[in-house]
């Protein structure tokens, strides 16, 4: 009795590894996002209001495309590399984030339900940014308007946060925050430190 006892409890112990690994494969994987701009945002405009120079910055929807690799070594545990694009809908082409994250962590549960499991992930690396400042046809009458010029690159950090569900063995979605701390960039007003990134949610799928 007490040998058949000890197989069952083996062999559900072993089911439930086993089970775990489903959606901790190796593999390549597509990602996109699609959220809102929170933080320390760029400039991304020139205004005047009773002849005062102000500066609109960056809000809204955005979006984030990667792509990467990811490496099981562990029962639960997975190494992934990716790189990342992520622009604002507003100004898509003139507010472009480079994001390359070299270190990340996956971890990934025992399976719930069939083949959906929880995981979650930790992402690290650097960012650059080409950020191109827009103002309006009245404000080119302003004098020393090259003063005021809005563009520049910056180059800094980059996060990524996230926790998800895997649908199936392939396919997955996640509430994540992709960060970046732009540290330093160079042109006319371009000093300064930027601390932003995109809240939202995030479809993949590993091959």
């Amino acid at each position: 009795m007490k040998k058949i006892f000890l197989f069952l409890v083996m062999a559900i112990l072993s089911s439930g590894i086993a089970m775990a690994q489903n959606a901790n494969r190796h593999g390549f994987f597509l990602e996109l996002g699609i959220g809102g701009l929170v933080g320390d945002t760029p400039r991304s405009s020139i205004f005047t209001t009773d002849n005062v120079l102000k500066y609109k910055y960056l809000s809204g929807g955005s979006a984030d495309f990667g792509l990467g690799g990811r490496v099981r070594f562990g029962n639960h545990w997975a190494y992934e590399i990716k790189a990342e694009a992520q622009f604002p809908f507003a100004n898509p082409i003139h507010s472009l984030v480079g994001r390359a994250l070299p270190i990340g962590f996956r971890y990934t549960s025992v399976e719930i339900y069939r083949n959906y499991s929880l995981y979650t992930h930790f992402n690290l690396g650097g960012a650059v940014t080409m950020n191109r400042g827009l103002c309006n046809s009245d404000q080119l009458l302003l004098p020393n308007m090259n003063e005021v010029s809005l563009d520049y690159v910056g180059f800094g950090a980059a996060y990524s946060l996230g926790v998800g569900v895997n649908i199936t063995t392939h396919l997955y979605i996640e509430a994540v925050f992709n960060g970046q701390v732009i540290l330093e960039s160079y042109g006319k007003n371009g000093k300064g430190t930027n601390n932003y990134g995109m809240v939202g949610c995030v479809a993949g799928y590993r091959f």
